[in-house]
């Protein structure tokens, strides 16, 4: 949920899900853009052998997200006695830097699936390494 956003190559992450995800399964992400823009996350999916299934506008996030940072910011003083000056400090900074990113963002949630039929050979990473030993028949 809202991690994408913060990946270095969106569309990288997106083929690691497509990668992971098994036949049939899904996976639902939220991705926002900016006033104007064209969503990639059509070519993405494809790109990732995934087909979007699903878009669910979302109008009111991004003033909830508005208002999030506008408390964290309010109440930073009692952020830094729960959380830390670390802590605390990131978050005002993600506040300050999304602030104003918000007005006319757009905010969807994404459903995106994986054929459940066709070949998908698994990578290397997805096969599970051979065991020595009996079959465990006859036990």
């Amino acid at each position: 949920m809202d991690a994408l956003g913060r990946a270095a190559d969106k569309g990288a992450a997106v083929c690691e899900l497509g990668r992971v995800l098994a036949p049939g399964g899904r996976v639902v992400m939220t991705r926002s853009l900016r006033r104007g823009a064209e969503p990639a996350w059509e070519a993405q999916a494809r790109t990732a052998g995934l087909v979007v299934e699903h878009v669910d506008e979302r109008p009111a996030e991004p003033g909830v997200w508005e208002r999030l940072y506008r408390l964290w910011a309010v109440h930073a003083d009692e952020l830094r006695r729960e959380l830390g000056e670390v802590q605390t400090q990131s978050m005002l900074r993600e506040a300050r830097e999304m602030l104003p990113t918000l007005p006319g963002r757009r905010a969807v949630l994404l459903t995106l699936g994986r054929p459940a039929t066709g070949d998908r050979r698994p990578a290397t990473g997805d096969r599970r390494p051979a065991t020595g030993g009996r079959s465990g028949r006859g036990r």
